[in-house]
């Protein structure tokens, strides 16, 4: 799914309204039982064990958003369009991501690595290496924008106007 015309800033007073809002349900609804019980988590478990990836090393990264949150009652704010689909993520607990398309190196695949792939996660300024075998979005030119991690390189900030969203 792309999206177009982005008017991407730091944040909103109506969206932090509703992240209060949003974080009161969730507050009600989960509890530290819904990492081991959710269907939608246990799916991604099971799919990390086809692929041979440790769960308890390499969790969904919707199951870290959920355990952060139980600990915390929030998650970091990050800019309005992470935001966004880090509480979509959180609500239905499915792997969400957005990348910027001015900062991609052409198509995206969904594919298994073969161990050329690196990239940038968050928070860090080094590219890393990505293991043969993990499930990724990898991008022409061998960057990869992997499922259980966020890719610096390529994610929404300040000056995105357009991107694409994978689920």
């Amino acid at each position: 799914m792309v999206f177009e015309e982005i008017e991407n800033r730091e944040r909103t007073e109506r969206f932090d309204r509703y992240k209060v809002e949003l974080f009161d349900q969730l507050k009600a609804r989960y509890a530290q039982e819904t990492i081991a019980n959710d269907p939608v988590l246990e799916g991604f478990r099971r799919l990390h064990e086809e692929v041979g990836r440790s769960n308890r090393r390499f969790p969904s990264s919707s199951e870290r958003m959920l355990d952060v949150f139980l600990r915390h009652g929030s998650i970091a704010a990050i800019n309005l369009a992470v935001d966004i689909y880090n509480c979509i993520s959180l609500e239905t607990l499915l792997s969400l991501g957005a990348h910027d398309i001015d900062q991609l190196n052409g198509s995206i695949a969904l594919r298994m690595t073969d161990g050329s792939e690196h990239f940038t996660p968050l928070g860090k300024e080094r590219a890393e290496s990505i293991p043969a075998g993990e499930y990724g979005y990898v991008e022409e030119g061998g960057r990869s924008c992997v499922a259980w991690n966020a890719a610096r390189q390529s994610g929404p900030n300040s000056r995105c106007k357009a991107a694409i969203a994978s689920i």
